[in-house]
């Protein structure tokens, strides 16, 4: 039998690209990489130091070096290919390969046996087994080793004890399970077993990840981009292939689009890196199943615009806006509103629920904390621990924050994520085609029984309002500080006793922030401070700290209030005409000059059965004309 007699292609789960496989494969090897990993150490390549490398140990026990020389192989049948990855398989087995081994706490040793790092290795174990085989590569001997150490992550993954359900590890876990299992079960009734439980946990496991509209439920689009991805490596490698399956993998698709920021970048909600997701037309067209998908992904060079402007994600917890704005270049010079509304699990959930993000004529102009990264442990009963805090970098627990995000922050404390139900959220956007408003109106208690409700009010390419409104049950009194982050190369300076004003690059007018509320104080414009404690930094990836300005807007002392904040695009310095702001579902009216146009929005009282709050907006001229009269916008809180 030749080697490319029978073996079946290598599973590209990791989504990985296979552009230009050869050439890069070629310089991984000739960089000397992985000669550590192939007995020239002893095994110390294989050693976690500390718990700042928690990161970077799994992924070298994952085997994640060997995803180039495996697919390299898998296409072209070149040994050394092979011989490369044989050689590193070895050495581990060597090391790791034992029931004691596996027994070992991933928490205090290395991640050998960690729960993923187990999914991810066992297909490309079994790969690099069925290969050996087929070539007639290595003695029997050994690959009689490689086959007990197969077996040992079998009798792993058949363990429902070992399969972390609730979130993507768990999903990866039975990726890698179904996919061992595949290769061998016609040869082993424990791969069948393998094969057959994998498909069952892999259907159930989508459909906890991710809710029916859609969207991911761990708070991150960029963990609903890579389980997205791996779930449709899957499908591509023919392990499922039923058609509703394939028809809810759609709908994932055209969610994760909504993530993608006028920018080119993924938004960096929760633990998810700012990274650029675009593609070219043609790569696009292969890569992505939805016309929705391509479109967000060419920045609008192919595939098409979502029907509508605004999507509320009622299950998954977002609210989205994408307005299009005719004569403008397509895509880049959207008016983009994102709010995260959802709280599923601790699970990649940062301290920041009602954040938001926004990009404007051209720009990132809010954004979020970031990630930072995994780095290092807190410790068991410890007060960040109990907090919901899992990793001890000071970086890292400044990310988790809620004043890191564009949040509303109580008495200078986080919002709990942990020992507590999550909260009931409700959440409702529309976009009122008749006055060209979006508004996102979000409700949830903090705490116990500390009332907000956020209500987010856009005029694309004008003006944006952040109506906050709180209320303690108990009446206990509060400290609140409304936060907001801009984008790094965005510079804020005060404008005013009570105001800032922010330049942008593709804007020929300044941004005017000014707080509309009465018994608010704006406090002053902080960037990279870091006593008395970290504010005024995002991460943009992986282990970067960068400063950025924040601003916050404050109201001491208070069991009841309202912060309403103005972001508008003006030449003139606009100052506040009315303000006349009761209870949140009460009527009042909020009003603005700009120096040429005066603003008013009416917010009107909700009905006592329907619990509709509507918004009018009405802007006049000197000569009295009111170009943007319309209709009210109405919001339904569920």
């Amino acid at each position: 039998m030749t080697p490319s007699e029978g073996l079946r292609p290598y599973e590209n789960l990791h989504g990985s690209s296979r552009a230009k496989l050869e050439a890069k494969t070629a310089d991984f090897l000739a960089s000397g990489e992985l000669a550590p990993f192939s007995g020239e150490s002893g095994g110390a390549a294989w050693l976690m130091g500390d718990q700042a490398e928690r990161s970077k140990n799994f992924h070298r026990h994952n085997w994640a070096m060997l995803e180039l020389p495996l697919a390299a192989y898998s296409q072209t049948r070149e040994p050394h290919y092979l011989e490369a990855a044989i050689a590193v398989a070895a050495d581990w087995i060597d090391h790791y390969a034992t029931r004691e081994k596996m027994a070992l706490e991933p928490a205090v040793t290395d991640m050998a046996w960690y729960d993923m790092a187990v999914g991810l290795r066992a297909y490309r174990l079994a790969f690099i087994i069925d290969a050996m085989e087929r070539a007639s590569v290595g003695d029997p001997e050994l690959v009689a080793r490689f086959w007990a150490a197969l077996e040992l992550h079998e009798e792993y993954l058949a363990d429902d004890g070992n399969i972390r359900f609730h979130n993507n590890h768990g999903f990866f876990q039975a990726a890698g399970q179904l996919a061992m299992g595949r290769r061998f079960a016609g040869r082993s009734e424990a791969m069948a077993e393998a094969h057959r439980l994998g498909a069952e946990r892999f259907d159930r496991m989508l459909h906890e990840q991710f809710a029916e509209d859609g969207g991911h439920l761990e708070h991150s689009p960029g963990y609903h981009r890579m389980v997205y991805l791996t779930a449709r490596e899957v499908v591509d490698a023919e392990l499922v292939n039923d058609e509703k399956t394939l028809a809810f993998l759609d709908r994932i698709e055209r969610a994760l689009s909504w993530f993608v920021m006028p920018s080119g970048h993924i938004a960096n909600l929760g633990d998810t890196d700012s990274y650029f997701i675009l593609d070219e037309a043609e790569d696009a067209r292969a890569k992505w199943r939805t016309r929705e998908m391509r479109f967000a992904v060419t920045m609008g060079e192919a595939g098409v615009r979502p029907a509508d402007p605004v999507r509320l994600f009622g299950g998954s917890g977002y609210c989205a806006a994408r307005v299009e704005h005719p004569g403008e270049r397509a895509f880049l010079s959207d008016s983009y509103l994102l709010q995260q509304a959802g709280f599923h699990s601790r699970t990649h959930k940062h301290a920041d629920t009602l954040g938001f993000l926004w990009c404007d004529r051209g720009e990132r102009i809010l954004v979020d904390a970031g990630r930072y990264g995994y780095v290092g442990k807190t410790k068991p009963g410890s007060d960040l621990h109990k907090s919901g805090f899992w990793y001890a970098d000071p970086r890292r627990i400044y990310c988790e924050t809620t004043r890191a995000h564009n949040c509303l922050e109580f008495d200078g404390r986080d919002y709990p994520r942990r020992g507590i139900e999550p909260p009931q959220i409700a959440r409702d956007a529309i976009f009122d085609e008749a006055q060209g408003l979006v508004v996102f109106d979000t409700a949830c208690a903090h705490f116990e029984g500390v009332l907000h409700r956020r209500r987010l009010v856009l005029k694309p390419r004008q003006w944006l309002l952040c109506l906050d409104d709180f209320e303690d049950g108990g009446r206990d009194r509060h400290d609140v500080t409304q936060w907001f982050h801009f984008a790094p190369h965005i510079g804020v300076e005060r404008a005013g006793e009570q105001g800032y004003r922010a330049r942008l690059k593709s804007s020929s007018q300044p941004l005017h922030i000014l707080p509309l509320s009465r018994d608010c104080t704006a406090l002053p414009v902080v960037r990279g401070q870091e006593e008395p404690r970290l504010q005024g930094w995002w991460s943009p990836v992986n282990r970067k700290f960068e400063p950025v300005d924040t601003i916050g807007l404050a109201m001491k002392d208070r069991a009841a209030g309202t912060i309403a904040t103005l972001f508008h695009f003006a030449d003139g310095v606009p100052r506040v005409v009315e303000s006349d702001l009761g209870a949140p579902d009460a009527a009042g009216c909020l009003g603005w000059d700009d120096g040429v146009t005066r603003h008013r929005l009416d917010i009107l009282a909700a009905g006592e059965a329907s619990g509709i709050a509507r918004f009018r907006h009405t802007a006049t001229t000197p000569t009295g004309a009111a170009p943007d009269d319309g209709g009210a916008a109405s919001v339904a809180i569920d």
